[in-house]
């Protein structure tokens, strides 16, 4: 068991450093967390087996909530198990490296309070949308936006497009829990973009919301400030205005490439 706690001890250390680092983010971070949990199982001769958590739905309506689940029910033989650990060994190895390359002072975090949930990455912003590569319009949307944030030095992020499968992943959660901004888009009431904005309500974060003209609002959110825009340059307009709010900072302008 001494062993184990040996293992242990770095990894944490190397979990948080890869939740800050600009070259990593919260996907290596959970990586370093599995690998960590898989490498104990193994020189217990255990498997660990690891599921994210996700969203049950049929078509647009959300039937429940599957939490993440993890166990180490199975058992390994010891050359399996060898090679169990050694592999999960050179994961974490790659994080390490992109820890190592990163500057010392980057990728700092703040805490408004002492509730680890509070903390958040500065300069970062997640976007929930509606995600439709064959849909212009919210391609323009979602660059929009970028475009907004980065005037004001934030760097925002959409995850990949994953509302096909149904799932809200590991890395969706932790970039709602990290970021310094949330930004959401309404439009199409999309059953995984409430869902997000309800997690991130849950955590007591705020969460800028918008919807494309027309576009209805569920009841859940309706008590919310949530303005219309009819066009990319009217959401421009707006996002910006409510930045300038929220940062107490004017927008740089961004030259054309």
């Amino acid at each position: 068991m001494a062993l184990v706690d040996r293992l242990l001890i770095p990894c944490a250390a190397l979990a948080e450093a890869a939740r800050v680092s600009p070259l990593t983010g919260s996907e290596d971070q959970l990586d370093v967390k599995i690998a960590a949990k898989a490498m104990r199982a193994a020189l217990r001769l255990r498997r660990y087996i690891f599921q994210e958590a996700s969203v049950i739905h049929d078509e647009d309506v959300v039937l429940g909530f599957r939490p993440a689940d993890q166990s180490e029910l199975s058992g390994l033989p010891p050359d399996q198990a060898e090679s169990e650990f050694y592999a999960q060994l050179d994961k974490v190895s790659l994080v390490l490296k992109l820890v190592e390359a990163s500057p010392a002072s980057a990728g700092q975090v703040v805490s408004r309070t002492q509730n680890d949930s509070s903390k958040y990455r500065i300069g970062t912003a997640f976007i929930m949308m509606w995600m439709d590569p064959s849909n212009p319009e919210l391609t323009d949307t979602v660059e929009t936006v970028r475009n907004i944030f980065q005037q004001f030095e934030v760097r925002a992020l959409r995850a990949d497009d994953i509302e096909h499968e149904g799932l809200i992943s590991e890395r969706v959660l932790n970039e709602i829990r990290t970021s310094e901004f949330l930004f959401a888009d309404l439009t199409g009431a999309r059953p995984n973009v409430y869902y997000e904005v309800g997690y991130a309500h849950a955590l007591g974060k705020r969460v800028i919301l918008f919807r494309k003209s027309g576009t209805g609002i569920h009841f859940d959110l309706s008590g919310y400030n949530c303005p219309e825009y009819v066009n990319q340059t009217d959401l421009r307009k707006k996002l910006t205005n409510r930045l300038i709010e929220l940062t107490n900072r004017k927008p740089r302008e961004i030259e054309p490439l």
